[in-house]
């Protein structure tokens, strides 16, 4: 993993390895000095690494303030110790978590088993049959051979999680009790069907989905 690490007002910047040691950090400061002395701390401009989205969360972040290289450090060892499904889910956890800091992303590695692999699920077809079964849902057998499933798995999808290259990965869900949100069925008594969708934070970690409008006793 690499940072861009750059001064503000400069359109140029200096490329850091990570993890990198102490002499490492001192001597791209002094190269910075040389380059474009500043008051302002450095900050990351850019990131090389085998996670997509990594860029966007620590765009801005500094480096040398507020322990973050510690943290980048962190990050960078952990990252190079995990196997290709685990950074299918890391990268997954990134696009739908959205971390915007180095502390962010760190709770968002250190949670990874909130999320599973679905290798066999490649498109929105496959998601909007996996959504069906999961939910229950029996499709009638006269619209089984027009019903559109890749339409479901796509209204679907913001529910369960996101594709990788190497398939979906689905945020897991707590297993007990049943979850506000698991409606938006097919309503085959002439009823409506959900109105919109929101999602509301979930604490400690990750969002939960509720359709609406929903009874009172949901």
């Amino acid at each position: 993993m690499r940072i861009y690490v750059k001064r503000e007002n400069w359109d140029g910047g200096l490329w850091m390895a990570l993890p990198a040691t102490a002499a490492d950090a001192q001597k791209l400061w002094r190269e910075l000095e040389k380059i474009h002395p500043s008051v302002m701390l450095p900050f990351i401009g850019g990131v090389d690494s085998r996670t997509g989205g990594m860029g966007e969360s620590l765009a801005g972040e500094l480096v040398f303030g507020k322990g973050h290289l510690v943290m980048l450090n962190r990050l960078a060892r952990r990252m190079d110790e995990m196997g290709e499904e685990e950074l299918l889910l890391f990268t997954a956890a990134l696009e739908m978590e959205r971390p915007k800091s180095i502390e962010q992303v760190l709770e968002t590695m250190e949670h990874l088993g909130s999320y599973e692999l679905k290798p066999d699920i490649r498109d929105m077809e496959g998601l909007g049959r996996y959504a069906a079964e999961k939910e229950g849902e029996e499709i009638p057998e006269a619209i089984e051979g027009i019903f559109d499933y890749r339409l479901y798995g796509s209204s679907r999808q913001h529910r369960y999680g996101c594709f990788t290259e190497g398939g979906f990965v689905e945020r897991r869900q707590p297993e007990e009790g049943q979850q506000p949100g698991s409606g938006g069925h097919i309503h085959r008594d002439g009823g409506s069907g959900p109105v919109f969708n929101v999602e509301v934070k979930r604490h400690p970690y990750g969002y939960e989905s509720f359709s609406l409008p929903m009874t009172e006793q949901e």
